[in-house]
């Protein structure tokens, strides 16, 4: 009943509003979450648009050496990492505003040395990552509360020395990987249950070797990363289905020795109510020296803007990044 309560009460404020005035009832902001540039590890979050950003905050007590990963699962944010203390410990926080947060839980038993992948997935949250050991198989676990965590299985036969990017795609998860044979090919492999999934397709042509960015924009998949050629150019390729990928295109003028991190935002203003756009946005490391943390977006995944910075922010490993919507119907 509250679901259809709120549809009414969007409903009827957009008979009485204007689609300008829609901006005031909707909006969305980026969440980031990211390792401190100091020494420290510590991780940090913070959150706005690309025409503001809070002021950072940590989260309390949490630090590590590798990328984080983030999603929202109910009414929380989650924030997956690997422990600053050399046992490569997969740990799990969570926050219901980015500001307050849990002390840490184990992933029982599961550790990696690369940085893992997190999403939600038929209620329940789906963790991917390298195994920590030399075969590197690619692993997936899921837990339906954040604190008690399955066994792991294997993305059989699949491996990467690389952190993975995962999605969600229709009805299916997607895991997109650098391959493990030093081609660096960049791989792409789906599962409709997160336990059997389909033997990996190449994104035809293309390579990198750093780990990939994965997100789903205007009904189609979106990849983002590195080019492998030495001038770290950020490149981004898309699929409507997952198998067939379109040839590369830059983002133009903007590079980044490190993965970029992918999402959506809303854009209200450019939408009649009660129907919002959205923007594709991209969030990476200058590749300047100064390790400040960069936002771009675009309209239709092929034009961007110029980049403006995450104010005062900086990062040496890559970031991650989720939208959060919020709707005032008073």
């Amino acid at each position: 009943m509250k679901h259809i309560a709120l549809i009414v009460s969007l409903l009827l404020a957009a008979a009485c509003c204007p689609p300008a005035m829609w901006a005031d009832i909707y909006s969305s902001n980026a969440w980031v979450a990211y390792v401190a540039a100091n020494g420290s590890n510590d991780l940090l979050m913070t959150g706005g648009t690309p025409a503001g950003w809070t002021t950072s905050a940590p989260v309390t007590g949490q630090s590590s050496a590798l990328s984080p990963a983030l999603t929202v699962f109910g009414a929380n944010f989650v924030l997956a990492y690997v422990a600053n203390n050399g046992s490569d410990d997969l740990l799990v926080t969570t926050s219901p505003d980015g500001v307050s947060w849990s002390t840490s839980v184990r992933v029982t038993g599961q550790t990696s040395g690369r940085a893992p992948a997190l999403t939600v997935f038929n209620n329940k949250l789906v963790l991917a990552y390298v195994a920590n050991n030399s075969s590197n198989d690619l692993l997936v676990t899921t837990s339906t509360n954040g604190v008690n965590w399955t066994s792991s299985v294997p993305v059989t036969g699949q491996s990467s020395g690389r952190a993975p990017a995962l999605t969600v795609f229709g009805n299916k998860l997607v895991l997109a990987y650098v391959a493990n044979n030093g081609s660096n090919d960049l791989l792409v492999t789906t599962s409709t249950n997160g336990v059997n999934w389909t033997t990996s397709t190449p994104v035809t042509g293309q390579s990198s070797a750093l780990s990939p960015a994965l997100t789903v924009f205007n009904n189609e998949l979106v990849l983002g990363y590195v080019a492998n050629n030495g001038s770290h150019d950020l490149l981004v390729t898309t699929s409507t289905n997952g198998v067939n990928w379109t040839a590369s295109t830059p983002v133009t003028g903007q590079t980044s020795a490190l993965s970029p991190a992918l999402s959506i935002l809303g854009n209200p203003t450019s939408s009649a109510a009660p129907i919002t756009t959205f923007n594709l946005i991209m969030v990476y490391v200058a590749n300047n020296g100064s390790d400040d943390l960069l936002i771009t977006s675009s309209a239709d995944g092929i034009h961007w803007t110029t980049s403006t910075p995450i104010g005062g922010q900086s990062t040496r490993a890559t970031p991650a990044v989720v939208m959060i919507e919020s709707f005032n119907t008073q």
